[in-house]
């Protein structure tokens, strides 16, 4: 059986220091999604308008862009 995969979006809201990405994000959506993929998956992963794909133990430092803050390309 194929491993099931989840992507949990970056938000706004973020610590002010360095964190693993798993901890950076403080806002109520991210922990409901953070809790949902760890329940349903093998594996998760964050998806971040800063620096891509990241694992959920990757250190990184704070930014100021997020996901919804990008326009949407057109069809």
């Amino acid at each position: 059986m194929a491993a099931r995969i989840a992507l949990v979006s970056c938000v706004k809201q973020k610590c002010a220091s360095a964190a693993p990405a798993r901890d950076l994000y403080l806002s109520q959506l991210f922990r409901g999604l953070r809790q949902y993929a760890e329940t349903h998956s093998d594996r998760w992963y964050i998806l971040s308008a800063e620096y891509g794909v990241l694992s959920p133990g990757q250190v990184i430092e704070p930014y100021g862009s997020y996901l919804n803050s990008f326009p949407l390309m057109p069809r």
